[in-house]
């Protein structure tokens, strides 16, 4: 039964539960996004503007992020939770936004939709729960934005060693006294 706990307790804290949520606000106005920001390795090809222009309307708060083809280098594997879109599609002539996720240079999950231009955000990328250390969105340049970029950090493998060995420390210890 001890061991059971143990290992209980050890799952849960090897997975963190909590979500990130980038939703830009702390940028004012509008311009190139650095390429660090986030604590990110590189976002490539991001611009961001606060002004009000349906339907391209942030999802929380007034600052939102757009491209044409843009990559975001997380530099370290993350869940990727997906992030809130908005802008025009095929109803409009424009083709479907697609977001391409990979690890390691191999791409592992790809999610597209067709942005109807209602001004209704929509919820995409989030149908891989492996880990992404790299983004590629790609869209009709001016006619989406992205807001929300929601993740969830993956914890490194010393990280959960050192956590299990002092978990196993503190099981060997109380079964001693």
């Amino acid at each position: 039964m001890k061991k059971f706990i143990a290992l209980a307790i050890l799952g849960a804290l090897a997975a963190p539960s909590f979500a990130i949520t980038l939703d830009f606000e702390d940028l004012t106005g509008s311009g190139g996004l650095p390429s660090n920001y986030a604590g990110f390795a590189n976002w490539v090809g991001w611009n961001y503007y606060d002004a009000p222009q349906p339907p391209y309307n942030a999802t929380s708060g007034v600052e939102r992020v757009y491209t044409g083809v843009g990559t975001i280098d997380i530099g370290t594997d993350v869940v990727f939770l997906g992030a809130m879109f908005n802008g025009y599609g095929s109803a409009n002539g424009f083709p479907p936004l697609t977001v391409d996720m990979y690890n390691n240079n191999v791409l592992v999950a790809s999610d597209s939709f067709d942005l109807n231009g209602s001004g209704n955000a929509t919820l995409i990328g989030g149908n891989y729960g492996g880990a992404v250390d790299y983004i590629q969105i790609s869209g009709p340049m001016g006619f989406f934005v992205m807001d929300d970029f929601s993740y969830r950090p993956v914890p490194e493998p010393v990280t959960l060693i050192a956590l299990g060995a002092g978990l196993a420390a503190i099981a060997r210890k109380r079964r001693k006294a």
